[in-house]
This record gives structure tokens, sequence and C-alpha cells, in this order.
């Protein structure tokens, strides 16, 4: 099963007692499962922002940030005991959130000793250490 990951514009996209959410990334299974993580603009107000060009240090540690993210998917998986680390991808939000960031952690299980492919085992972590919960997605959920 492979994943398309597609970040998506800055949007409001429905709404909560928090304001517009703003969506942060949207990953797709072959299967065409899709997954949102979104955050409020209110949350997004408290995380920090980062200019690694000017050598400025993350405002999370990456071993953290691994590690809040294999707790999360662990806590929504009690039935897998053991995953291992995919990817950790570092990306950047869209204006007007350019200067904050957040870090994509991909899991895969291990069943039996070995690392199953496919699923969409992430995390979303923001740079304060907040992790988003994803959200079902459809093309249809879009405009609500």
């Amino acid at each position: 099963m492979t994943l398309t990951l597609l970040l998506a514009s800055l949007l409001a996209a429905g709404s909560s007692a928090q304001g517009p959410s703003v969506s942060i990334v949207i990953l797709t299974s072959s299967d065409g499962k899709m997954m949102r993580f979104a955050a409020s603009e209110s949350d997004l107000a408290n995380v920090p922002t980062w200019r690694p060009e000017e050598g400025q240090a993350a405002p999370l540690d990456l071993k953290l940030a691994i590690g809040l993210g294999r707790d999360f998917v662990r806590k929504r998986h009690p039935d897998v005991q053991e995953f291992d680390l995919s990817s950790v991808t570092l990306s950047r939000l869209e204006p007007p959130h350019h200067d904050q960031w957040y870090y994509l952690v991909k899991l895969q299980p291990v069943i039996g000793g070995q690392a199953l492919k496919g699923g969409l085992y992430f995390a979303c972590v923001l740079m304060n250490g907040t992790v988003l919960e994803p959200q079902e997605y459809t093309e249809k959920s879009k405009g609500e």
C-alpha cells in the first residue's frame, strides 16, 4: 500500500469552538482512505516560530517528537505490540504560518518480527509538542 502525501493549503475548512480549522496535512492510502490532520487558529497561536536558516535549534527535539508520535500511535492501535520507525518528515506550514513547522512521524507495525508495509500509522507533532488527532477525510468533507 503506497501513501500519497498532500500538503494542504491553509484554507479554512469547517469550524469548531476554537475557530476554523487549518489543514496541516492530508494523507491518502492506495486504497483511497484519507486522513486529515488539522489545527485551529487558536491552537497554532501557541506553536513557536522557527527559522532554521538562521541557525536556531528546533523548538522541539527530534527524539522527543518521535517519542510523542510513537506513544500516540500505540494508544490508537493497542492491538499492535511493536512499531518500527519508518520515517520522520519535517515540514513547514503554508503562509500565514510559514515560520511554524511540524514533524510527521510514520511507523510500521511489526508482526511476528516482520515490519508490515502500508496502513496509516502516522502522528503529526507540532513544535510545541501537541500531537494532532487525525480526522477521517473525503473529497465530500472538503467544503464542510
